[in-house]
């Protein structure tokens, strides 16, 4: 069998397994009201597809342009900059002020926000200082290193009462998603999405390589440009939805280059999503009935991808 055809085996059981795990997860274990056991699980699964969608488009690409499989895009500090600026207002404006207490208006400014973090730094590397993508990263965790800082000093000095609003809107959360952030979510990402798709062939170019994909005449710092960009925002828009994830893009992309052994973006993509959304589905459906909502999808996920991480590590010294 061509590894095509193992391909396209593979994603057609993910398909299944993650269908299958979808209806677990709506209709288990229902007691009382269906109605409202529904309208409480189905936006969370809508929600579950949308974040896999998202980080898995966000982080694959970015993998590719650093030419490292351990990095995902909160390295250099987008999710970093969200809890800051949750933080933040919180702490100037308190918790009663619109920008904390309007969804969407918090929404399209953390959004922004952390775009126009992403674009300064971007725009530093790639015009001021070009070819110095390393560089860029290295910058971006010390920069992470620096909002992480400030925000623990904020939150230590901040009213005891307000220090519970920001955790609230800080760690990660798939218990009470807004089902109005769902649909802003949706149209910010779209776009996204299919332009990642319809360029997946000029990312399949850049994997042989930054010299590789010159020689072959891609433009590589103005197509890194807009990738990063994109990357950006799918990660911006993620965070603000159900808050930081670091490790749920990483666990996603890595299983799903170890399934389909192949260099094409168009089947990773599709695949990681896959794969990531079984993980959240899982995870969820874990928490809820096994330890009774006793712990977040959050911590699980940063426990189970900690492991994996430190496993490759050790593989790679191998």
């Amino acid at each position: 069998m061509t590894n095509k055809k193992k391909n396209s085996l593979r994603i057609g059981l993910l398909i299944l397994l993650s269908f299958l795990s979808g209806l677990f997860y709506l209709f288990f274990n229902i007691r009382g009201s269906w109605e409202f056991a529904l309208y409480l699980r189905i936006p969370k699964l809508i929600a579950f597809f949308i974040v896999s969608v998202c980080i898995s488009f966000a982080t694959i690409p970015f993998q590719t342009m650093t030419e490292n499989h351990l990095l995902s895009p909160s390295i250099i500090g987008i999710d970093s900059l969200y809890t800051f600026f949750q933080t933040l207002t919180v702490f100037y404006f308190g918790s009663q002020s619109i920008l904390n207490t309007n969804v969407a208006i918090n929404f399209i400014l953390s959004t922004v926000l952390v775009l126009g973090a992403s674009l300064g730094l971007f725009y530093l590397f790639f015009k001021k200082i070009p070819n110095q993508i390393y560089l860029m990263l290295l910058f971006g965790v010390t920069l992470r290193t620096l909002v992480s800082s400030l925000n623990q000093f904020l939150q230590v000095i901040i009213d005891p009462n307000e220090y519970t609003i920001v955790l609230s809107k800080t760690l990660t959360s798939f218990n009470q998603i807004n089902v109005f952030l769902i649909g802003l979510t949706i149209l910010v990402a779209i776009p996204c999405v299919l332009y990642l798709s319809l360029n997946s062939k000029v990312l399949d170019v850049i994997h042989l390589g930054r010299d590789y994909a010159s020689n072959l005449g891609i433009e590589v710092d103005q197509q890194y440009l807009k990738f990063f960009m994109i990357i950006s925002i799918l990660t911006a828009t993620t965070t603000s939805l159900v808050g930081p994830v670091s490790f749920l893009g990483f666990l996603g992309a890595n299983i799903s280059y170890r399934l389909f052994y192949t260099y094409k973006h168009r089947i990773l993509f599709v695949g990681s999503s896959l794969v990531t959304f079984l993980i959240l589905v899982s995870g969820q459906t874990i928490v809820e009935h096994v330890f009774l909502t006793q712990t977040t999808l959050g911590v699980v996920i940063d426990f189970i991808g900690g492991l994996y991480f430190i496993l490759l590590l050790m593989k790679e010294r191998d």
